[in-house]
Formats: C-alpha cells, structure tokens, sequence
C-alpha cells in the first residue's frame, strides 16, 4: 500500500478515497482528492459517507455565511498613541456603564454566567493576553497587566522579540467565529441592550487585535494566515509540512521576524499608556476620596463601606451612602455600618491590611477569610 499523507488518511476514513485504487494510480485520484466534499466536524473533517455530514455540512453553511456578514463590518481605527489608548479605555468604561442594568432582567444561569464574563473583559487590561508573546510569554501564561509594572523602554524587549515565534503569536489570534458565538448567544436573550453591548465590545476587541496583527508586517490578511496555519501547519509538523505550507510558512515566518522592532514599539506605547491611564485614574479616585473625607469630617456619624468590584474589595467612607454607592456602582455590596468613629475605624482597617492595599487606592485584594475578618471587626469596633 502506498503511504498516505494526513488529508489522503483522512479522506480515506471519511470514505473519499478508495485505497486500492489509489494503490493502482496514485496520480489519478490527487485532482479528486484536493476536491472532495469534506467539511468539518469537531476537530475532523467528514464526508457525505458519514452519518452526521448534512447536518455537520448544512451548519458549516450557516457559518461561513455568519462568518463574510461578520467579516463586512468595518473595523474601528486601531491604536497607535497614548490618546488613542486612553479613548479605546474609556470607550470600554462606557460599554461596562452601559451593559451592567442587562442583570436586572431575568435571564437563565448560564446566560448570566456568560454575560457576566463578558461585562468583567469591558477593559483594555483583559486586552493584553493578546499580546503576550512580545513579552515573553508563552500560551499557557496569563498576562496579569498592571500588577507590578513600570513602565517600559525601547531596549527592554530587545532580547525577546528576537526569539518571538509566529506560532505562539498566532495561538493568541480570536478568530472570527469566536466572535460569531459570543454575538449569537447575547442574541439569544433577546434584550437590545445585551446584543448592541457585545456588538460594540467585539468592536474594541477587533480594533486592538487589528492595531497589534497589522504590525506582525504579513503580506497575508492575518485571518488567512491563521486558517491556514489551523488547517496546514498546526499538528502536522510530526508527519513533515507539505512543499508548499513549508514555503508559505518560512515566508511569514521572515515577514514577521523582520516586522519585530515595530511590534516593540506598538506594546511599549500599549503598556505605558495603560499605566498612564491607571495612574490618571487613582488621581481622580483619590481626588473623590479627599472631598468625600472633607464631606464628612465634621459629621457626627458617617459609614463604613466594603464593596467589592471583580476581584478587589474596596473599604472607604461617606457621608452620603447612596451617592457613594451610585458613583462607584459596585458589583457587590458586602457590608455597611452607621457609627460614630466612622474615621478612625477606615483607618484601622486599612492599617492592618496594608500588605494586601493596591497603591494609591483604597482597595485591597483579599481572601474570603480576611474578607470575614473585616465584617467582624466593622461589627465589633464600630461605636454606635
């Protein structure tokens, strides 16, 4: 038996090729074979033999169509400068405002569970895994921006964008039909407001993703360059690369190598923006937490919050709860008290948190036992 390659042996499995006449006149059937019916299903490609083709077929359909109406819709303008970093942000912000009353109507756990995941990616910092690979790291990491960063210079990332790989950057790439399921289940709950929030997070995400890819310098659309390398390259090294894929694989490969220094200079601007932006932002926030202080410094009795925002939990004061509560728009309200000593009990806690406070803010990432600790102690130590 002649020896097949990996799209001959899955054909055959798929019932598309017939071995023994392939044995007799291997030249023959190659035209039919690059032509065959195949479609995918799963992680496989089946044929019309296969009990499940027309349905797998009829859905492949439905997709590619989904796939050029997504792929139509013009991109927002990618970014380049610090302002256009700082819009992309704030644009986010408003998105999150925006989406966040989509949980006041009734909607199933698992649409819940999904929106709720998507209203947490409103950032630019859940942008940066993205762009992982220009700093070292591999796909298996998560890139956790702006914890411990400073800022960046030209030189810093010399050493690993020289060693930068195509493949690593590419298994970073959202492909189109990624955004297709994200758009097809906020459809699914029939709220305006759910489908019009993702259309418009799926707008920043591509434009960010469009900022960094155009720097990868491909002479390819990079969706083109993905879907080949998915189906031509990625596991199939083992079994050796076609004369082809090899070719088209060493030249982006240069393309990209050579395109580094531009990559470099795109994530330092990202990266030194974003903290910019953090900075700009806890100026602000202290701002508000300096005439929140002097709001209430000659009250007799104040109170004393603990709210929690994702994974950070946030222990202030006010005199105007409500006011409070609307400007930070917590997700979770975890404990309030009225009391006298309202000052002097936020400092004591913030005190014997501190290892655990973000610089420069009033907010701290706790574990639910020290979480426990703070409610026992609002209780206990306030004077009412």
């Amino acid at each position: 038996m002649a020896e097949l390659t990996p799209e001959q042996r899955a054909a055959w499995a798929a019932g598309k090729l017939d071995v023994d006449a392939y044995n007799k006149n291997p030249n023959q059937l190659q035209e039919k074979l690059e032509n065959n019916d195949l479609v995918p299903y799963g992680h496989t490609k089946i044929g019309p033999n296969h009990p499940y083709y027309e349905k797998a077929k009829k859905e492949w359909e439905e997709f590619k169509e989904a796939e050029r109406e997504f792929l139509a819709i013009p991109i927002l303008s990618s970014p380049t400068t610090s302002d256009d970093f700082r819009k992309l942000d704030l644009k986010l912000r408003e998105i999150q405002i925006k989406a966040k009353p989509v949980l006041d109507e009734y909607i199933s756990e698992d649409h819940r569970n999904f929106f709720e995941s998507i209203i947490e990616e409103y950032s630019l910092m859940y942008f940066f895994d993205i762009t992982k690979p220009t700093f070292g790291h591999d796909s298996t990491d998560w890139l956790v921006a702006g914890e411990h960063m400073e800022h960046l210079q030209p030189d810093e990332l010399d050493e690993q964008i020289r060693i930068e790989s195509l493949e690593q950057a590419l298994q970073q790439y959202i492909p189109a039909r990624e955004f297709i399921k994200v758009l097809s289940k906020a459809r699914e709950l029939e709220l305006p407001m759910a489908s019009e929030c993702a259309y418009e997070y799926i707008q920043c995400k591509r434009a960010f993703m469009s900022g960094y890819f155009e720097r990868f310098g491909l002479d390819t659309p990079i969706e083109e360059v993905f879907n080949y390398y998915s189906s031509n390259i990625f596991g199939h090294w083992m079994h050796g690369l076609s004369a082809e894929a090899t070719t088209k694989w060493d030249a982006w490969s240069r393309q990209f190598f050579e395109a580094r220094q531009r990559r470099a200079e795109w994530v330092i601007t990202m990266c030194n923006s974003f903290i910019d932006i953090g900075i700009s932002r806890g100026e602000e926030e202290l701002h508000e937490e300096f005439e929140e202080e002097n709001s209430s410094e000659y009250l007799d009795y104040g109170f004393v919050y603990m709210i929690r925002n994702g994974d950070l939990v946030k222990i202030g004061i006010t005199g105007n709860l409500l006011r409070r509560l609307a400007q930070l728009q917590p997700d979770e309200v975890l404990n309030v008290v009225r009391c006298s000593n309202f000052q002097d009990l936020e400092k004591d806690l913030h005190n014997l948190f501190k290892q655990e406070r973000v610089p420069q803010t009033e907010y701290f990432r706790l574990t639910e036992h020290q979480i426990d600790k703070v409610h026992k102690l609002m209780t206990t130590l306030a004077e009412f």
